[in-house]
């Protein structure tokens, strides 16, 4: 039987509790309190209004909305206990500020109140943050999640800088899926046209090395080639396709050689005087082409499958930064500062700038090539221009998906 202290100890401990329970939720549920604030600031009145934390150990922190406000609204943004959390608007300068618990994370310069012409980006990325380029990312540790565009649609994962589990890879022309371990290609990796239809297919083994059957198709669905693949080694039967369904050719590679060829032409007609190729690199004889289309064009074609010998070499796409070289130099010369030394000391000259787009549209590993020929100020301006490009480039691909790339760039400065 419970003894009746044992009762009310009990009855004293839920009350306690009960008691702990509203005091929290009313602060936590920020009791706050509203302030505004008027001063003369020249001729004019300026007045800022934000809230106050009314109770407890927070008591009389900010929280909530603030804003600053002269001849329109001029500041706006949202406090956490008295820290700068989210993001600022710096309404008079075009600029907005993303702050983690009091850190600014990064600052947006913006145009017109719409478009994005400059992005100053720490190491720190921010959460739910759209990047210029369409992504959104979340960093856990070593591990940084991907999503694109504001409805977050998962992309894929980073872990200690390389790629890792299932990716999805989209162009204006074609979607690539596949999975990763360590930045090795795995498993069932696939590319779709734009309209959704199968391009190609194949399948990598545990060392990355292709295995299985490299299937290709025409837009219509039908098959354009076949290829078998062991260890990343042709093997077996290989055959292609007419877009009209009519077979091309069909022919055995075994033992490192080819044991059976043979060619038809568009109407089904064999074509005798076809000579058997003599290297896996060269499926086709001298005296056949391939049927036209885009899939045997390197440059058209996702080539997610480097051994595949209808393809010339593996696709890939260069990182370009929104409205190719002409929008890199419009940024350029929109965002450039010419430093007020450099002016005062007639500095000028042309700096050649390297630098690596990463595989999310990140500026990073920034240098000069020249540092003798041009003068430390100008140099500094440079790399702050470049730096400031960050997320605003697509990134590169290689076999369909995000890699690095390097560039360099000539930046002219110039008195006139």
């Amino acid at each position: 039987m419970i003894k009746i202290k044992e009762i009310c100890r009990m009855k004293g401990l839920c009350l306690h509790i009960f008691i702990s329970f509203l005091f929290a939720t009313n602060v936590y549920s920020q009791k706050l309190k509203p302030v505004v604030v008027k001063k003369l600031e020249g001729n004019v009145y300026a007045k800022e209004e934000y809230s106050i934390i009314k109770r407890g150990k927070d008591k009389g922190k900010r929280h909530g909305l603030y804003t600053y406000s002269k001849f329109s609204r001029e500041i706006s943004g949202n406090y956490r206990f008295d820290k700068k959390h989210g993001r600022w608007f710096l309404h008079e300068y075009g600029v907005v500020e993303y702050y983690s618990n009091g850190v600014l994370d990064s600052t947006l310069t913006v145009e017109d109140s719409s478009k994005i012409i400059g992005l100053s980006q720490t190491d720190t990325l921010m959460h739910n943050v759209l990047y210029p380029n369409g992504y959104q990312f979340d960093k856990i540790k070593d591990t940084l999640y991907i999503y694109k565009s504001e409805a977050r649609i998962p992309v894929g994962k980073i872990v200690d800088g390389k790629k890792e589990g299932d990716w999805t890879w989209e162009t204006k022309e074609f979607l690539v899926n596949g999975q990763f371990s360590a930045d090795t290609r795995v498993g069932s990796h696939k590319t779709y046209y734009e309209n959704g239809q199968l391009l190609c297919s194949i399948t990598f083994d545990e060392l990355g090395n292709e295995d299985g059957l490299f299937t290709i198709f025409y837009p219509n669905g039908n098959t354009a080639s076949i290829q078998s693949y062991t260890a990343g080694e042709l093997e077996g039967t290989v055959k292609s396709w007419y877009p009209n369904g009519q077979l091309c050719y069909t022919a055995t590679f075994e033992d490192l050689g080819w044991t059976y060829y043979q060619e038809f032409f568009e109407d089904g007609a064999i074509n005798k005087s076809a000579l058997r190729p003599s290297k896996k690199s060269n499926i086709s004889s001298t005296s056949f082409s391939p049927p036209s289309s885009i899939y045997y064009d390197c440059f058209s074609v996702p080539e997610l499958f480097p051994a595949s010998s209808l393809m010339m070499a593996p696709f890939m796409t260069k990182a370009e930064f929104p409205g190719g070289d002409v929008g890199l130099n419009y940024y350029i010369a929109k965002n450039m500062t010419y430093p007020q030394q450099a002016i005062k000391n007639s500095e000028q000259g042309v700096i050649q700038v390297v630098f690596t787009v990463n595989l999310i549209g990140r500026v990073e590993n920034v240098s000069i090539l020249n540092p003798k020929d041009i003068s430390y100020t100008l140099q500094a301006e440079a790399i702050r221009l470049i730096k400031a490009s960050s997320f605003y480039w697509t990134p590169a691909t290689q076999n369909g998906f995000p890699v690095k790339m390097q560039f360099r760039l000539p930046i002219n400065f110039t008195l006139y």
